[in-house]
C-alpha cells in the first residue's frame, strides 16, 4: 500500500510472512521509502515483527470468512509527514480460539522511515473475540482515526456477528480513546 505526504516522498508498506513461511509463526510489516515520487527506493525496513500470524479462515470453527488478509497494513500520513500504520495480529497461536485478532498500531516520525515506535494494541475489549481489517485515516494535525471489524457482540463469543468500531488517538497521547461501535446493528 502506498502513501505520500507533503513533497515528493512516497512510502509503501506490506505484510511479509517472514522466514518461517506463510501463516506459520511470526510475521513482519515491511516498508520502503522513495524520496523521488517512486523513481527509486531506499532499502526495505522491517517496521515490526509480530508474534503470531492469523489463520486463513476466521474461527473458532475456521469457516466464517477469509481472515488472513487482516494482516495487510493500512497506512496514512499526517501534515508533518509522520507515517501511521495499522494491522491485525493474533494474540495466540491457537487457531481454534475465538480470540483470532487484535488491532495494532505503530508510527514513524520522519523520512527515511527507518525507526518505528513499538506497536500498541488498540482494542481493549478483554473478550475472547476477533478484531480485524483495520482502516486508518490521519488528520493534518496528527489525530489518528481507526475503524475495524469487531466481533465482541457475538453471542457465545463465537465470532458470528460483527460491528464496525472506531477509536482515535490525539497528538501526544500514549493510547487510543475508548473504542466505540459506529454500527446501527450487528
Amino acid at each position: 500500500r502506498p502513501v505520500s505526504g507533503i513533497g515528493p516522498g512516497v512510502v509503501v508498506a506490506w505484510y511479509n510472512s517472514g522466514n518461517d513461511g506463510w501463516l506459520t509463526g511470526s510475521f513482519e510489516m515491511h516498508t520502503a521509502y522513495s524520496p523521488d515520487n517512486g523513481a527509486t527506493f531506499k532499502p526495505v525496513v522491517v517496521a515490526v515483527r509480530d508474534v503470531y500470524e492469523l489463520s486463513y479462515w476466521l474461527g473458532p470453527n475456521g469457516s466464517f470468512h477469509r481472515w488472513w488478509t487482516s494482516m495487510f497494513p493500512s497506512i496514512s500520513m499526517d501534515g508533518r509527514n509522520k507515517l501511521h500504520i495499522a494491522y491485525t495480529s493474533s494474540p495466540t497461536a491457537d487457531w481454534s480460539s475465538p480470540e483470532a485478532g487484535d488491532i495494532r498500531y505503530l508510527s514513524s516520525s520522519r523520512a527515511p522511515y527507518k525507526n518505528y515506535t513499538l506497536p500498541i494494541t488498540v482494542n481493549r475489549d478483554g473478550l475472547l473475540t476477533a478484531q480485524g481489517h483495520p482502516a486508518i485515516a490521519v488528520e493534518n494535525q496528527g489525530t489518528v482515526h481507526l475503524i475495524w471489524e469487531d466481533h465482541r457482540m457475538s453471542p457465545h463469543l463465537d465470532n458470528t456477528l460483527y460491528e464496525t468500531y472506531w477509536a482515535r488517538k490525539v497528538p501526544g497521547a500514549k493510547s487510543f480513546s475508548k473504542e466505540q461501535s459506529v454500527s446501527d446493528t450487528p
